[in-house]
Protein backbone atom coordinates (compact mmCIF):
# COMPACT_ATOMS: atom_id res chain seq x y z
CA UNK A 1 0.00 0.00 0.00
CA UNK A 2 1.37 3.29 -0.93
CA UNK A 3 2.42 5.76 2.16
CA UNK A 4 -0.41 8.23 1.88
CA UNK A 5 -1.62 11.41 4.70
CA UNK A 6 -4.01 10.96 6.85
CA UNK A 7 -6.73 12.96 4.10
CA UNK A 8 -5.35 11.64 1.27
CA UNK A 9 -6.25 7.99 2.78
CA UNK A 10 -10.04 9.17 3.82
CA UNK A 11 -10.32 10.22 0.47
CA UNK A 12 -8.80 6.51 -1.00
CA UNK A 13 -11.07 5.10 1.28
CA UNK A 14 -14.24 7.10 -0.10
CA UNK A 15 -13.76 6.46 -3.79
CA UNK A 16 -13.65 2.91 -2.44
CA UNK A 17 -16.43 2.92 -1.08
CA UNK A 18 -18.03 4.70 -3.81
CA UNK A 19 -16.92 2.03 -6.56
CA UNK A 20 -18.50 -0.99 -3.91
CA UNK A 21 -21.82 0.89 -3.91
CA UNK A 22 -22.01 1.56 -7.57
CA UNK A 23 -21.01 -2.83 -7.94
CA UNK A 24 -23.78 -3.58 -4.92
CA UNK A 25 -26.22 -2.05 -7.51
CA UNK A 26 -26.49 -5.56 -9.09
CA UNK A 27 -28.13 -7.96 -6.86
CA UNK A 28 -25.96 -10.71 -8.46
CA UNK A 29 -22.92 -9.20 -7.15
CA UNK A 30 -21.24 -9.76 -3.91
CA UNK A 31 -18.77 -6.99 -3.13
CA UNK A 32 -15.88 -6.99 -0.43
CA UNK A 33 -13.57 -4.05 0.24
CA UNK A 34 -10.11 -4.32 1.90
CA UNK A 35 -10.19 -0.11 3.29
CA UNK A 36 -7.27 1.49 4.58
CA UNK A 37 -4.74 -1.71 4.31
CA UNK A 38 -7.06 -3.89 5.86
CA UNK A 39 -7.06 -6.95 5.26
CA UNK A 40 -11.05 -8.29 4.96
CA UNK A 41 -11.19 -10.22 1.90
CA UNK A 42 -7.82 -12.24 0.07
CA UNK A 43 -7.76 -12.84 -3.50
CA UNK A 44 -5.07 -16.02 -4.09
CA UNK A 45 -4.48 -15.61 -0.36
CA UNK A 46 -1.68 -13.04 -0.44
CA UNK A 47 -3.34 -9.94 -2.07
CA UNK A 48 -5.72 -7.33 -1.01
CA UNK A 49 -7.07 -5.40 -3.50
CA UNK A 50 -9.15 -2.41 -2.46
CA UNK A 51 -12.00 -3.53 -3.97
CA UNK A 52 -13.44 -7.47 -5.03
CA UNK A 53 -15.98 -8.10 -6.89
CA UNK A 54 -17.44 -11.80 -7.22
CA UNK A 55 -20.95 -13.69 -8.40
CA UNK A 56 -23.08 -15.38 -6.14
CA UNK A 57 -21.15 -18.51 -6.99
CA UNK A 58 -17.76 -16.74 -5.35
CA UNK A 59 -16.71 -16.58 -9.04
CA UNK A 60 -14.46 -13.91 -9.39
CA UNK A 61 -15.49 -10.85 -11.05
CA UNK A 62 -13.68 -7.78 -10.69
CA UNK A 63 -10.38 -6.57 -8.82
CA UNK A 64 -9.76 -2.87 -8.27
CA UNK A 65 -7.36 -1.33 -7.14
CA UNK A 66 -7.66 2.19 -6.17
Amino acid sequence: MAERTDERQSEHDKVVEASATTWRKNQSNVVYTNPSGKQNFAVNRYSYPDVVVTDRNNRLVVIEEI
